[in-house]
């Protein structure tokens, strides 16, 4: 396979791995993936985790200083082995240490 193919090609998200969206209330803000801002409601995917007897979550996104750091916060506090993968990271404010 050529460079240019590869360029092209779409990466393909495996069907068994879902990828399960923050911010399932547009009235009120969440940096984490598994409650808003103030721990005041929970957006579902912690239950559906476990529902499907999830242990263990691999993060990774935009960004590491916000929303990547708060769901992991929130996934240890809730139990699972939490795994940020940094090199698939990025943060607002890259220089800074969190």
């Amino acid at each position: 396979m050529n460079r240019r193919r590869l360029l092209r090609a779409r990466p393909r998200h495996p069907t068994n791995r879902p990828r399960l969206p923050k911010g399932t209330d547009k009235t009120i803000d969440s940096y984490s993936g598994l409650y808003d801002n103030g721990h005041r409601k929970a957006t579902g995917h912690t239950d559906w985790l476990r529902k499907h007897g999830v242990t263990r979550v691999v993060l990774t996104g935009l960004a590491t200083d916000f929303c990547v750091k708060f769901t992991a916060l929130d996934a240890v506090k809730d139990g699972f082995d939490t795994i940020v993968w940094l090199e698939a990271c990025r943060g607002i404010f890259p220089t800074r240490k969190h």
